[in-house]
Protein backbone atom coordinates (compact mmCIF):
# COMPACT_ATOMS: atom_id res chain seq x y z
CA UNK A 1 0.00 0.00 0.00
CA UNK A 2 2.87 2.36 0.80
CA UNK A 3 4.25 1.72 -2.68
CA UNK A 4 0.88 2.57 -4.23
CA UNK A 5 0.73 5.86 -2.30
CA UNK A 6 4.25 6.66 -3.39
CA UNK A 7 3.39 6.01 -7.05
CA UNK A 8 0.22 8.10 -6.91
CA UNK A 9 2.01 10.96 -5.17
CA UNK A 10 4.09 11.52 -8.30
CA UNK A 11 0.97 12.52 -10.23
CA UNK A 12 -1.07 14.34 -7.57
CA UNK A 13 -0.71 17.99 -6.65
CA UNK A 14 -0.60 18.21 -2.82
CA UNK A 15 -2.06 21.72 -2.82
CA UNK A 16 -5.02 20.58 -4.92
CA UNK A 17 -5.58 17.57 -2.64
CA UNK A 18 -5.55 19.84 0.39
CA UNK A 19 -7.98 22.28 -1.25
CA UNK A 20 -10.43 19.52 -2.19
CA UNK A 21 -10.21 17.91 1.26
CA UNK A 22 -10.84 21.24 2.99
CA UNK A 23 -13.84 21.85 0.74
CA UNK A 24 -15.34 18.37 1.07
CA UNK A 25 -14.72 17.96 4.80
CA UNK A 26 -15.12 21.51 6.11
CA UNK A 27 -16.82 22.00 9.46
CA UNK A 28 -19.66 23.85 7.74
CA UNK A 29 -20.29 21.07 5.24
CA UNK A 30 -20.12 18.34 7.87
CA UNK A 31 -22.47 20.31 10.13
CA UNK A 32 -24.95 20.72 7.29
CA UNK A 33 -24.77 16.99 6.57
CA UNK A 34 -25.63 16.21 10.20
CA UNK A 35 -28.51 18.69 10.11
CA UNK A 36 -29.82 17.09 6.92
CA UNK A 37 -29.76 13.64 8.55
CA UNK A 38 -31.54 14.89 11.68
CA UNK A 39 -34.21 16.59 9.57
CA UNK A 40 -34.89 13.36 7.67
CA UNK A 41 -35.00 11.34 10.90
CA UNK A 42 -37.28 13.93 12.47
CA UNK A 43 -39.63 13.78 9.50
CA UNK A 44 -39.68 9.99 9.65
CA UNK A 45 -40.41 10.11 13.38
CA UNK A 46 -43.22 12.61 12.85
CA UNK A 47 -44.62 10.42 10.09
CA UNK A 48 -44.58 7.44 12.44
CA UNK A 49 -46.51 9.27 15.17
CA UNK A 50 -49.03 10.54 12.61
CA UNK A 51 -49.68 7.03 11.35
CA UNK A 52 -50.08 5.81 14.93
CA UNK A 53 -52.74 8.44 15.57
CA UNK A 54 -50.74 10.63 17.98
CA UNK A 55 -51.58 13.88 16.31
CA UNK A 56 -50.82 15.83 13.21
CA UNK A 57 -47.67 17.74 12.38
CA UNK A 58 -46.88 19.79 9.33
CA UNK A 59 -44.04 17.45 8.31
CA UNK A 60 -46.06 14.29 8.79
CA UNK A 61 -49.03 15.73 6.94
CA UNK A 62 -46.81 16.84 4.08
CA UNK A 63 -45.16 13.42 3.80
CA UNK A 64 -48.30 11.31 4.19
CA UNK A 65 -49.20 9.33 1.07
Amino acid sequence: MAQAFHEVSRFVDPAECRRVACERFSAERMTQSYIDVYEVLSALGALGTERQGYGSTGVAAAMAP
